[in-house]
């Protein structure tokens, strides 16, 4: 298991420092997902696009600087949608 801080800050620390990879974090939540008693993930789930979009983050180019010195803006690796 991935002992990373669930927070965004806490993500982009881990995955800045190279402690963990977005497709693994993409596996484990599509993993944790409908896993409480009443099984109420109500968010649409589609599980192979979240893998490619994990890998595609993971394979972008590392840079310099930004707050968590991975050049990306505050929210550039989180993708909203």
């Amino acid at each position: 298991m991935i002992d990373v801080s669930w927070t965004i800050r806490g993500l982009r620390e881990a995955l800045a420092a190279e402690t963990v990879r977005p497709v693994d974090l993409a596996e484990m939540a599509l993993s944790r997902a409908n896993g409480n008693r009443s099984h109420n993930t109500y968010l649409w789930q589609d599980p192979e696009w979240t893998l490619a979009e994990a890998m595609r983050a993971g394979s972008m180019p590392r840079g310099d600087g930004g707050p968590f010195d991975d050049a990306a803006t505050r929210f550039g690796a989180c993708p909203f949608h």
